[in-house]
């Protein structure tokens, strides 16, 4: 009997004397990627370096989005764009856990150019007109408008603001833009200036349609000088609230063409055309509703 419990205690004592198993160690990060600033075009590299049990998994990220293939330690943007600046993490995982470096931001300085070129316009004279451009690049920016390409003297903001116009101002409008990697020049804007008696566009404030809370409409409205037979004009819009721009006509006999070849950048153009040989009367007239859809 004494040799039977010795040998439970022997058989208990190796049991209890062995070695415990302990949880895996979760990813820590020793050297966190760190912000970079390149030219357009050039490599940048995003490294990290971590600790924890293997296999550890890598998750590189820009602006909070996973990024295809970025499964490394170590991250390369070849050929960069101005797209491709934001802010570059990576969350590194295991078995046992998870972690997410710091933010490193990423700045490429790009060759200037331009997203939004001015738009033609037609105007009386005695009237004002303003011609804008978007720059595209990196800032900080200056600005020299041209006329018929040459340089308009102190004509060196974004805007370009013309008042009381002149016959002699009707011709072609654009602008050079310049950063510190060089100059762009915009597409060309062409301005008609003409005798007719101004007229005068206006548009009222948006109203949310009764019947569809989803649908916006403004009435455009045309101070007319009985000598025109079509109407075309332009609006600018935030596409990120309004969408899929249409024209419901008011005035009768008239047919409407909408040109929706530019709204990604926000920009409608709309043209309302009276049957041959008729002229819109010498008065203010209802044309009809530019509708949006709200996103």
């Amino acid at each position: 009997m004494r040799v039977l419990w010795a040998t439970i205690l022997v058989i208990l004592l190796a049991t209890f004397s062995a070695p415990m198993r302990l949880l895996g160690a979760p990813p820590t990060i020793i050297q966190q990627p760190v912000s970079l600033i390149i030219t357009q075009g050039n490599t940048a590299m995003f490294s990290v370096v971590a600790d924890g049990d293997a296999p550890l998994h890598y998750n590189w990220r820009l602006n909070a989005a996973s990024i295809p293939g970025g499964t490394n330690d170590v991250y390369i943007v070849t050929n960069a764009q101005v797209s491709q600046a934001g802010f570059y993490d990576v969350v590194i995982t295991n078995l046992s856990g998870s972690v997410t470096s710091a933010l490193a931001f990423l700045t490429v300085r790009g060759d200037p150019g331009t997203i939004r070129n001015p738009v033609g316009a037609k105007a009386a004279v005695g009237e004002g007109i303003e011609f804008d451009v978007e720059p595209s690049g990196t800032p900080p920016f200056t600005y020299q408008w041209l006329f018929n390409g040459a340089a308009i003297a102190g004509a060196t903001n974004q805007v370009l603001t013309l008042t009381n116009l002149s016959l002699q101002q009707s011709g072609s409008y654009a602008a050079i833009v310049s950063n510190a990697r060089g100059s762009a020049t915009s597409g060309s804007a062409n301005l008609a200036v003409s005798t007719n008696p101004p007229r005068r566009l206006t548009v009222f404030a948006p109203e949310i349609n009764a019947t569809n809370a989803s649908q916006v409409s403004l009435g455009i409205e045309l101070a007319a000088n009985g000598q025109e037979n079509s109407v075309a004009f332009s609006l600018k819009y935030d596409p990120a609230i309004l969408q899929n721009p249409g024209f419901e006509v008011s005035f009768v006999n008239a047919s409407a063409n909408v040109d929706t070849s530019r709204t990604g950048e926000g920009l409608v153009g709309v043209s309302v055309t009276l049957p041959p040989g008729t002229r819109y009367p010498r008065s203010t007239i209802l044309l009809g509703q530019l509708l949006f859809d709200l996103s």
